[in-house]
């Protein structure tokens, strides 16, 4: 399946700036349909805020967060803090957007990135 995500981590807007705006994510998704974009559109919330969820003001198709439970350590991959694995995430998503499949858009990707050998 392909999907498009309109907007990357809208929910670490700037302060001081209307957050969530509907009508600036409604017009952002607007100007894809009107390129001739017809996939499903998906989100990538910088937590499990769930901005943007089915039933909600500008709506995605499909919710998505990001998850990084080591934060950003990217010299560390195989070192897990205790208590730094969520358990809740699917309870969230339950919560949030039972209806769409559940999707972690950005995982640890730093971290495991940097596992890889060059």
């Amino acid at each position: 399946m392909i999907l498009l995500q309109p907007e990357n981590e809208y929910s670490g807007a700037k302060p001081n700036v209307k957050f969530p705006d509907p009508v600036y994510f409604g017009y952002v998704e607007e100007q894809y349909r009107k390129a001739g974009i017809v996939v499903p559109f998906i989100s990538n919330d910088a937590w499990t805020a769930g901005y943007f969820t089915p039933g909600s003001e500008s709506a995605v198709d499909i919710y998505g967060h990001d998850g990084y439970p080591l934060g950003f350590d990217c010299a560390h991959p195989y070192t897990w803090p205790n208590g730094a694995l969520p358990t809740g995430w699917r309870a969230t998503h339950l919560e949030q957007s039972p209806s769409t499949p559940y999707a972690i858009v950005e995982v640890c990707g730093n971290t495991f990135s940097a596992a890889w050998p060059n």
